[in-house]
């Protein structure tokens, strides 16, 4: 197999683990038109890859919270760094439905996404790269650690602890 045939070949195998990979990926310009739209989105959005190419992101996800987004979007762009969020700031990034509905706290999965800048060559900033993990499992179990931690384990009733975070 010569250079560019290998070359050819990691590039089909970094596609496909793009695509299959359990996190959503979405690259996006600076007006919001989506460019890259992987497996998880389709899956857990409803909406293909070929719908989503070039469409407007708040278009196709109208519950995004669209000033919250933009804002983490915009220092992104200004300061050229990653920006983190996670779901204790905003726990449904994306109205997507839970994957484990029956063990669950909540009906909707719960999400940290991370934006980074993709440079171009010539080192400017014209799209930007989201990731968006679901954290439903964790988020759950934190959110019974808190309730348990708050409740009487006899009784039920709330105990010393939820009244003092309740101040």
């Amino acid at each position: 197999m010569n250079k560019e045939e290998l070359d050819i070949t990691n590039l089909h195998w970094v596609l496909q683990i793009l695509q299959n990979i359990e996190v959503g990926l979405i690259v996006f310009d600076r007006d919001y038109n989506v460019k890259v739209w992987n497996g998880f989105m389709e899956n857990h959005s409803g909406i293909s890859s070929v719908v989503a190419k070039d469409e407007n992101l708040f278009t196709l996800l109208p519950t995004l919270p669209k000033s919250w987004f933009q804002y983490k979007t915009e220092s992104v762009l200004k300061l050229g760094i990653q920006a983190h969020c996670n779901w204790q700031q905003e726990p449904h990034i994306l109205n997507f439905e839970n994957t484990r509905p029956f063990t669950a706290e909540s009906d909707l999965m719960f999400q940290n996404v991370t934006l980074f800048p993709l440079f171009s060559t010539d080192k400017q900033i014209h799209h930007i790269c989201a990731l968006v993990y679901d954290v439903s499992e964790e988020a759950n179990n934190l959110l019974k650690l808190k309730t348990i931690s708050q409740t009487d384990a006899l009784t039920q009733l709330v105990n010393r602890g939820h009244w003092q975070t309740a101040v």
